[in-house]
């Protein structure tokens, strides 16, 4: 029962319309549910898993009295036991007639009668007929209270929640007397009924549509709607953008305009609405179909290659030549065989930096002016390489990497691959001691074999370039052992 009840929670979360209205006067309802005892054996009113539990089913026939009332007519077959020990315990059924009165909570601002959800309570009287194993049958008049809730699931079909109480007038059918009824025989056995049901709402004289909208003539404040005309709850046509114009008239359904232009906004005033207008926001002329022509060339602006220069026809608009068809004279287009934009004077910037490619070194890469169009290198993964330099080593006299130096090599390959775009200058230096020319050509061996193990990680060839300078650039003067240890060097720079 918990789950059913979620769910109906839900339900009625997306449900706008009241079950049972004026308009649909009648219900016609099928309910399904729990049946509880309560009596002198023990209490199961509320114990959903007791197996002492049994099912009810029944219907009901309700119409509408009000905004506050409903009338029902109900019958209902339920099962009964309770199970208390070997000796204290009955099982058997009952047959309910009576008749109810619902209240429904319908007069406030929140619950009104086409509220999303209906709450109600209700009170009632009734006939029971019931048999037990421990007598053959008893029948007694009772009385009941409870409460529940409708709500609409489709159109006419409602569901239904309800709790209802309920005692007959004598204490026969579990055969457990207390000593107030041993004398009075007057306290009786209460029973509760959970049900969920199925709700059929209609009308057995239905009210007139005269023009066939869904309204009734009584709701409807536009009674004469042409047929087909989509209403709202009222019965007048549409009107999503509230100009007061309906939407089957309106041209522009969707957004406020004026009667004179059939519901269509001008917003540059220009007499031409926004719809047939090709320049809605630039007063123009109907000729040009609502633009401008600024230089009276007899050319629209919005097909005016040059539209401040009285220009000829067959070049769109421009008095001159436009080789590139970028809207800037050939005369004043510093690139005038490349489509280009005016603000950098005829030229193309392909990565929109601001930047033209004929002076941008990075061309296709958004950069900064600074840099000559080109990124700039993260100052942090360029620490990481200047760091990382320090522990890369040859054997002495030698090309050849140490094995202590892949580590510091393989964090380099980390930081290519987290920037697609870098570029590596690898540059190789010696110090001052034996041969220019051999050192010079050590240090381009060494640049090559740093080169050629990050080309085995992965790297591709095209981002490395490798250079030996020998020692034509010291840090530090060839003065003393340490100074030149500084200067066998390899250094990686980051670039775009």
């Amino acid at each position: 029962m918990k789950y059913i009840i979620a769910i109906l929670s839900v339900i009625v979360l997306v449900n706008s319309t009241q079950a049972q209205t004026k308009e649909q006067r009648w219900a016609l309802g099928l309910h399904f549910g729990k049946s509880a005892y309560n009596g002198d054996l023990g209490n199961n009113f509320f114990k959903f898993g007791n197996k002492s539990q049994e099912y009810t089913k029944g219907i009901t026939l309700a119409t509408y009295i009000s905004k506050s009332f409903d009338g029902v007519a109900h019958a209902n077959y339920s099962d009964w036991s309770f199970i208390k020990d070997a000796t204290n315990n009955f099982t058997g059924y009952f047959y309910s007639y009576g008749l109810r009165a619902h209240y429904k909570f319908a007069n406030g601002k929140l619950l009104q009668e086409n509220a999303i959800i209906k709450p109600y309570v209700l009170a009632g009287i009734g006939y029971m007929f019931a048999h037990s194993e421990h007598i053959d049958h008893t029948s007694a008049f009772g009385y009941e209270l409870g409460y529940g809730a409708k709500f609409k699931l489709i159109n006419h079909l409602h569901i239904q929640l309800q709790s209802v109480f309920g005692v007959n007038r004598n204490d026969e059918i579990d055969q457990q007397f207390s000593k107030r009824s041993i004398t009075n025989n007057t306290r009786g056995d209460w029973y509760a009924l959970h049900t969920i049901g199925l709700v059929y709402s209609f009308n057995i004289h239905p009210k007139k549509d005269t023009d066939g909208d869904g309204i009734i003539d009584t709701k409807d404040k536009c009674p004469g709607t042409p047929i087909a005309v989509k209403v709202n709850e009222t019965g007048c046509p549409n009107d999503a953008d509230g100009d007061l114009i309906p939407d089957f008239f309106d041209r522009c359904p969707t957004i406020a305009g004026t009667a004179e232009l059939k519901g269509c906004p001008d917003t540059d005033g220009d007499g031409i609405g926004d719809n047939a207008d090709k320049c809605p926001t630039q007063k123009g002329t109907a000729d040009f179909n609502g633009c401008p022509d600024t230089d009276a060339d007899g050319i629209a602006d919005n097909l005016d290659k040059c539209p401040t220069v009285k220009g000829l026809i067959e070049l769109n608009g421009c008095p001159q030549p436009d080789a590139d068809n970028d809207g800037i004279l050939d005369e004043k287009d510093k690139c005038p065989k490349e489509k280009g934009i005016a603000s950098l004077n005829g030229c193309p910037d392909t990565d929109g930096d601001g930047i033209a490619d004929n002076a941008d070194k990075c061309p296709i890469l958004k950069g900064d002016i600074t840099n000559n169009g080109c990124p700039i290198v993260k100052v942090e993964d360029q620490k990481r390489l200047d760091v990382l330099i320090k522990n890369i080593n040859f054997q002495t006299g030698s090309d050849i990497l140490t094995v202590t130096s892949y580590p510091s090599l393989n964090k380099a390959v980390e930081v290519l691959l987290t920037e697609p775009n870098y570029q590596l200058e690898i540059n190789g230096h010696t110090d001052n001691v034996g041969d220019a020319n051999k050192n010079l050509l050590l240090s381009g061996k060494r640049a090559d074999a740093v080169k050629n193990y990050l080309i085995s990680k992965g790297i591709a060839s095209n981002r490395l370039s490798a250079k030996g300078y020998g020692d034509a650039m010291p840090l530090a003067p060839n003065t003393s052992n340490a100074n030149k240890a500084k200067n066998r060097r390899v250094e990686l720079k980051l670039k775009f």
